[in-house]
């Protein structure tokens, strides 16, 4: 029997190198490679995790650019009504760093065969939230242990 993933969003690289050829194949269709709402929805997914608000994503981005890049410019980028702006592939490395999420990088090379794998640091930085989360989990295993034997001790 196969053994369960813990994410079953992330792929290993067997399944990783099995997706991208079946993407590979589905590129040649007509229309197929029109990476305007994945590019979108992946900027608004990005802006969702960052816990930076828009305000300081633009400030952030416009610092390493040393171009000014505004809230209403990232507005313009994700919004679906927009269909006349488009996100500039030169911001993207900004945008990637200061968001900390490289999801706009990946859904438009993908269909051309490259895929982005996290530099060390990037893992290092996962693994320490990941740490925090299992501390601050075990101790709230912790605490509801502690309640439920007050539950359990017998009435005297």
């Amino acid at each position: 029997m196969a053994k369960q993933k813990e994410n079953p969003n992330q792929l290993n690289l067997l399944d990783l190198l099995e997706h991208q050829e079946a993407v590979l194949r589905s590129t040649n269709e007509p229309g197929s490679l029109n990476m305007r709402a994945a590019t979108r929805q992946a900027l608004c997914d990005s802006i969702k995790q960052c816990p930076l608000n828009r305000y300081e994503i633009a400030a952030k981005m416009s610092e390493l650019l040393d171009q000014e890049v505004t809230k209403g410019m990232l507005d313009t980028w994700t919004s679906e009504a927009k269909e006349g702006h488009r996100f500039p592939l030169e911001y993207a490395t900004a945008f990637c760093k200061v968001t900390g999420c490289t999801r706009a990088f990946e859904v438009n090379t993908r269909p051309v065969g490259l895929f982005c794998v996290e530099s060390p640091d990037a893992i290092r930085a996962q693994l320490s939230r990941l740490e925090e989360n299992r501390k601050k989990i075990q101790g709230q295993e912790n605490e509801m242990k502690k309640l439920l034997s007050l539950f359990e001790k017998p009435c005297v």
